[in-house]
């Protein structure tokens, strides 16, 4: 409990504070216009586009949804309705016909459950830089420190990106300060759901 306690006991309005202006060094420095970041719905991409929001001015930012068949309807619906909150452009992209393409095209040396996992977060992040290339838009990372310290990330998929604003915190701050920035309890409480196949879980390392 003490430990717990310990690790949340964080000035979050000062966090919130040298977040944003990372965020904006970040644009600014690089002659960059804004940022895209993937809104999956999850805590982590809700707290990033949050702040990216703060920094930059809803015009600046371009959230992109891209659901699989077996994206959980709440999920879309919640990213879709921090979309609207924020006022900020936004676009939707399923990702099963890419998926389906790729798997058509290269020979299934077996059926791996993980390979198949790994392409949809690579093609995600593709999708990511592709809107960010033609927008002159850096791509905003949603990985914590939780992620980061057991390697819970995709290389070159939710791995792959330009700027990481809260990979110095663990997931249980990310929650707090998601609080603090008044996205609604039931997003901020909502379990880790990477959904790379029908009700995954992160049990898994992906790398």
């Amino acid at each position: 409990m003490e430990l717990k306690e310990s690790v949340l006991n964080l000035d979050y309005s000062k966090v919130e504070s040298e977040v944003t202006e990372f965020i904006r060094k970040s644009v600014s420095s690089g002659g960059i216009e804004g940022a895209v970041i993937g809104l999956s719905g999850g805590i982590d991409s809700s707290v990033v586009g949050a702040l990216c929001v703060r920094a930059l001015g809803p015009g600046r930012v371009v959230g992109l949804l891209l659901p699989a068949s077996f994206t959980p309807n709440n999920d879309v619906e919640d990213a879709k309705q921090l979309v609207k909150d924020w006022g900020i452009r936004s676009y939707v992209v399923a990702i099963d016909p890419i998926a389906s393409s790729l798997l058509k095209s290269a020979p299934e040396l077996v059926d791996s459950r993980i390979a198949k996992a790994n392409a949809r977060a690579r093609i995600r992040m593709t999708i990511n830089y592709y809107f960010a290339n033609m927008l002159n838009y850096i791509v905003a990372g949603t990985g914590d420190k939780s992620e980061d310290l057991i390697g819970y990330f995709t290389k070159y998929g939710d791995g792959g990106v330009d700027i990481l604003p809260i990979a110095h915190l663990y997931k249980t701050q990310v929650r707090a300060l998601g609080a603090h920035l008044g996205l609604a309890p039931h997003m901020v409480s909502k379990p880790s759901s990477p959904q790379l196949w029908p009700g995954h879980r992160p049990e898994y390392r992906k790398n």
